[in-house]
């Protein structure tokens, strides 16, 4: 999902955060794959830090992660699935709540 601003974004990281159409911000679907929605247990590290977190929906591209409390994130950082111990490289896209969408950096590697 990518959100584009209808009016003044004040966003000072330049991640832009869900919010209403009403706010000024509207969703336009820019998906290079559709996702597919699952409940998987993974981890984020970054800085010698992990924070527990479910994958909601995933693609080849990229995922939405639900996180316990509304999360301080870098701008990257490394998704660990629980079950597999598979690494992605991520990119944070949208921060809203306790939601997190990222794209994957490493499609290709």
């Amino acid at each position: 999902m990518n959100w584009q601003h209808t009016g003044t974004m004040n966003n000072a990281t330049g991640v832009k955060t869900k919010e209403s159409a009403a706010s000024g911000l509207v969703a336009t679907e820019r998906r290079r794959a559709r996702r597919r929605r699952v409940l998987y247990r993974a981890r984020l590290a970054f800085n010698n830090t992990t924070l527990n977190c479910t994958v909601k929906d995933i693609s080849e591209y990229g995922c939405k992660l639900k996180l316990a409390v509304p999360p301080v994130l870098p701008e990257t950082f490394e998704l660990i699935m629980n079950k597999t111990g598979e690494r992605r490289k991520c990119q944070l896209v949208w921060l809203s709540d306790c939601e997190v969408g990222v794209c994957f950096t490493d499609v290709g590697e």
